[in-house]
C-alpha cells in the first residue's frame, strides 16, 4: 500500500480543491488543511467549540452523514446494549467518546475530502469535474446543523424508548 503524502497532489487532495470543498467562510479549516501539512498527517487534534459540545450539529453542519450515522447509531446501540445486560455505562464515557471525536471533528473532514477526491481521480475525471464534483459539499449549512443535532437526539431518545416498552 502506497503511503500517504499530503505533499502530492496525487494522493492527496491539493488545497484549493479543499478550499472549493469546505465553501467560503471556512478559513479554519484552511488553516487546519496548512497544519495537517506541515505535520504530515491528515487528522491533527484541534479545537473547534461546536465540535466539542455539539458533535453531531457539526457533523451536520459539515454533511458528513455517513460519520453522523455512525456516532449516532454506536450512541444509540450503547444504550441498548445498556438496558439489556443491565449494566450502567458512566455517562462521562459517552461525553469522553464525543469529545475525542470532536478534537479529531477537522481532520475527519479532511479524510472524508481525500477519499472522495481519490475516488473522482480513479474514475479518471478531468480536473474540472473533479472540481464540480467537489465544490461546495461540505459548506457548511446552520439548518442541517439544527436537523442533525436534533435527529441525533430523537433516534437516541426513541430508541430508549423502544427498548424500554419492547422489553417490559
Amino acid at each position: 500500500m502506497p503511503t500517504l503524502d499530503l505533499k502530492n497532489p496525487e494522493k492527496f487532495i491539493p488545497r484549493d480543491l479543499f478550499a472549493a470543498f469546505v465553501g467560503p467562510g471556512s478559513d479554519d479549516l484552511l488553516a487546519y488543511y496548512d497544519k495537517a501539512q506541515e505535520k504530515g498527517k491528515p487528522v491533527v487534534a484541534s479545537f473547534n467549540l461546536l465540535a466539542l459540545l455539539l458533535l453531531p450539529a457539526w457533523l451536520g453542519l459539515r454533511r458528513l452523514w455517513a460519520i453522523w450515522a455512525v456516532y449516532t447509531g454506536l450512541v444509540a446501540l450503547l444504550h441498548v446494549v445498556e438496558y439489556v445486560l443491565k449494566v450502567d455505562l458512566p455517562a462521562g464515557a459517552f461525553v469522553g467518546f464525543g469529545v475525542a471525536l470532536g478534537f479529531m471533528a477537522r481532520g475527519l473532514l479532511l479524510t472524508d475530502a481525500n477519499a472522495r477526491y481519490l475516488k473522482l481521480k480513479r474514475q479518471k475525471l478531468d480536473s474540472d469535474a473533479i472540481r464540480r464534483a467537489l465544490d461546495g459539499r461540505a459548506r457548511s449549512s446552520v439548518p442541517l446543523a439544527v436537523a442533525a443535532g436534533l435527529g441525533s437526539v430523537g433516534v437516541i431518545v426513541a430508541l430508549g424508548y423502544l427498548v424500554d416498552v419492547g422489553f417490559k
